[in-house]
């Protein structure tokens, strides 16, 4: 269970970092493709600073989010650590009175 709950949290990390530079990537590889002349400068350059902010603009609407879903797996590991240690103390008391 504990492995599921960590597998889980590294996909959920890895999905929320690794999209806003997917992104920014993919964007800036589609802009180095085309050929500039220095009229060409500017547009490009404010074509990259409205990429980037698109892309802080995601990473900040997701870091939330994240921050919640991880509390969450904190809260229901604590509970499940919480019931198994219950769990086992009820066994033992039972194995006793046999």
């Amino acid at each position: 269970m504990r492995f599921m709950l960590i597998a889980l949290t590294v996909f959920v990390v890895g999905l929320a970092v690794g999209l806003p530079g997917v992104a920014a990537t993919a964007f800036a590889g589609a802009q180095a493709g085309q050929p500039r002349s220095a009229n060409d400068v500017l547009p490009g350059l404010l074509a990259e600073v409205h990429g980037l902010r698109l892309a802080m603009e995601q990473s900040a609407a997701v870091t939330p989010r994240l921050q919640l879903t991880l509390a969450r797996l904190t809260i229901e590991e604590q509970r499940v650590t919480h019931l198994t240690a219950a769990g086992a103390s009820f066994w033992l008391i039972v194995e006793r009175r046999r």
